[in-house]
């Protein structure tokens, strides 16, 4: 049996780099594929996923030139030793991602998945902690839209 692995689609409209017009940090690659709409710790000059939950400084992994429209939906990933795009995400910061696991609901708390970058329902007291405000499709696949709150 063949099996497509999905990458992840992410939206980044509402968190500080943007606004400000920053720009995203391109300079570091990675040792692994990174799927967009993952977060992801600095290790020097690379990124990596975080090994647990007590990480703080958080990228979210884009490449603002993809988009669901001109694409495959097995492209929304970065190639190891390639340079990638990550935005830093900030107190505040309101982001839309399909990297998520789990059945969630509005107003439930999510933290990040170590070693997967991925958002899951919170089961301790996270350095780190989003909260759900928006579900929805993009591009026929469940989104979160989430803000971080701590």
């Amino acid at each position: 049996m063949f099996v497509v692995k999905i990458h992840d689609i992410v939206e980044t409209s509402k968190m500080s780099m943007e606004y400000s017009g920053a720009l995203i940090d391109v300079l570091r690659s990675a040792k692994t594929d990174l799927d967009n709409g993952r977060l992801v710790v600095r290790d020097g000059n690379e990124y990596k996923y975080p090994a647990d939950t007590a990480a703080t400084d958080l990228f979210l992994v884009t490449t603002p030139e993809k988009t669901y429209e001109n694409v495959s939906l097995t492209e929304f990933y970065n190639k190891a030793g390639k340079k990638i795009r990550a935005v830093r995400v900030m107190l505040g910061d309101i982001f839309g991602t399909t990297a998520f696991e789990g059945e969630l609901a509005i107003g439930d708390r999510v933290m990040v998945k170590a070693n997967t970058g991925e958002l899951v329902a919170s089961e301790q007291e996270p350095a780190v902690e989003f909260e759900v405000v928006e579900k929805r499709a993009i591009g026929g696949f469940p989104m979160i839209v989430v803000e971080r709150i701590k």
